[in-house]
């Protein structure tokens, strides 16, 4: 049995979208240095901010 595909909270949304492209998902539960789930981030949220911050300026880490 395989690990679940999961991202670190203070992760940047680069990494966040790599990550998603190399296993293929749309979704990543995002976790804290507990290993709790602390919420989910998708492509589409991803998007979004990318979108906003490309009117406005560049996207720092906001996971």
């Amino acid at each position: 049995m395989s690990s679940p595909i999961v991202i670190d909270e203070n992760s940047n949304l680069d990494n966040a979208l790599s990550l998603m492209r190399k296993n293929n998902v749309s979704r990543l539960p995002v976790v804290n240095n507990n290993h709790f789930t602390i919420g989910v981030i998708s492509l589409l949220d991803i998007l979004k901010i990318f979108s906003i911050h490309n009117e406005k300026g560049s996207p720092g880490s906001v996971l």
